[in-house]
C-alpha cells in the first residue's frame, strides 16, 4: 500500500522535524510549518523530473501538478492530502484557493522577500523556511528510502507530515491562517533552485 508507506513516512518527518525545531518552549508552530512547507515544495520541483537551471527561477507546470492541480482525478496531491487528513481529524476550514496562491506567489518571482506571505506577520515563521531545505534534505531522503518511496512517494509523504502537523497546531494556531501560510512557501518554493546551503 503506498499511501500507507507515505503516510508512515509523514510521521517520521513529523518526528524528524518536531527534534529539529523544539526547544525548552516547545515548537513554534508557524516555523515548523513553513519547514515542512518549503521541504514539499521542494520535493515536488525535484519529482517534477523538470530541468533546473543554473541560476534564476523555476516554472513548473508538473511540480504545481504535484502540489494542487493533478492531470486526472486518479492522481493524488500534496495538496488532496493535506485536506484528508484534516477532514479525518474533524477539523473544518475556509481554505485559501491554491490558485489565487499560486498567482500572488507568481506575481513576486524575483522580488523580496520571497516567498511573500500575505498572514499576519506575527504568524511568521521564526526562521527563513527555505534554509530548512538545505537543513533537512539528506534527512528527508532517508526516511523516504526506509519506506522505499520515490521522489513522487516522497512529495506525499511530505503532505502527510503537513496534515499532521496542522492536525497538531490546530489549538495553538488558526487553520486557515497556518494551511494559507503553508500553501504560499511550498508554492514560493517550488519556484526556487535547490539552495546548496542554508542563508
Amino acid at each position: 500500500m503506498p499511501h500507507a508507506a507515505q503516510s508512515a513516512a509523514g510521521m517520521d518527518i513529523v518526528k524528524l522535524l518536531m527534534g529539529g525545531y523544539g526547544n525548552a518552549n516547545g515548537v513554534h508552530s508557524e516555523t515548523i510549518l513553513g519547514a515542512a512547507a518549503a521541504l514539499a515544495g521542494e520535493s515536488a520541483l525535484l519529482a517534477s523530473g523538470d530541468p533546473i537551471p543554473a541560476s534564476g527561477w523555476v516554472v513548473s507546470e508538473k511540480a504545481l501538478g504535484l502540489i494542487f492541480n493533478a492531470p486526472t482525478s486518479s492522481d493524488m496531491t500534496i495538496w488532496a492530502i493535506m485536506r484528508i487528513v484534516l477532514s479525518h481529524q474533524d477539523i473544518e476550514v475556509d481554505l485559501p484557493d491554491p490558485i489565487e496562491v499560486t498567482k500572488r506567489v507568481a506575481a513576486a518571482v524575483g522580488g523580496s522577500p520571497f516567498p511573500p506571505l500575505s498572514v499576519p506577520q506575527e504568524h511568521y515563521p521564526h526562521e527563513w523556511s527555505p534554509n530548512a531545505c538545505p537543513n533537512f534534505r539528506l534527512h528527508i531522503n532517508n526516511i523516504a528510502e526506509s519506506h522505499d518511496l520515490d521522489r513522487t512517494g516522497k512529495a506525499m509523504a511530505l503532505g502527510y507530515a503537513i496534515g499532521y502537523l496542522l492536525a497538531k497546531t490546530k489549538d495553538t494556531l488558526d487553520t486557515k491562517i497556518a494551511v494559507t501560510l503553508v500553501l504560499e512557501i511550498m508554492i514560493g518554493v517550488s519556484h526556487m533552485i535547490p539552495m546548496s546551503k542554508p542563508l
